[in-house]
């Protein structure tokens, strides 16, 4: 079969195949779950459905769960792991008075576990398009940040990806460069 000749050298021209048995003797290690059996280290997940169905109560929940190491729902937090969660939508006192319920509930974070950005508080309320380079470059800065002040990457929650960024929805893979 001919291929087209625009492909980068290094491109496969074989692929890798494995029995199970010689597949399960490759090392590959188990992953580490930051929210037991649902959320891995070093994973991508989306949380979608229609508007006002409670996507951002979710991922409040479960990220003020995870800065304290409790569990959400039926999920076991082992133990605290930080979170920066990227606002896009909401009002701005909206996280605090959401925040106040959790804080009743859960007590107190450690300090710089939880990060807030918020649209509302940058200058001219405005957040660069994240599909961009310098969006993405200003909030991988801020995550570093954190890292720095606890020790470990944190969570990084969107909210939400229409918000935060121009791109096309009808375009399947228009997202790809967030």
């Amino acid at each position: 079969k001919n291929y087209a000749n625009n492909e980068p050298e290094d491109t496969p021209r074989e692929l890798v195949t494995y029995s199970m048995s010689a597949y399960k003797r490759l090392g590959i290690k188990k992953p580490n779950f930051i929210i037991e059996r649902l959320i891995k280290e070093k994973s991508i997940n989306f949380l979608f459905g229609p508007k006002g169905n409670l996507k951002t109560e979710y991922a409040l929940g479960i990220s003020n769960a995870l800065v304290r190491g409790k569990s959400f729902l039926h999920y076991d937090c082992p133990k605290p792991y930080p979170v920066f969660y990227a606002d896009f939508e909401m009002d701005g006192f909206d996280i605090i008075e959401r925040d106040n319920a959790y804080l009743q509930k859960y007590g107190k974070p450690p300090e710089n576990y939880f990060h807030i950005l918020q649209w509302e508080q940058q200058k001219n309320q405005n957040i660069p398009d994240i599909a961009g380079e310098l969006g993405q470059d200003l909030i991988l800065k801020s995550l570093e940040q954190q890292k720095k002040l606890v020790g470990k990457p944190p969570l990084f929650v969107l909210d939400n990806l229409r918000s935060a960024s121009g791109y096309n929805e009808n375009e399947s893979d228009a997202w790809r460069p967030i």
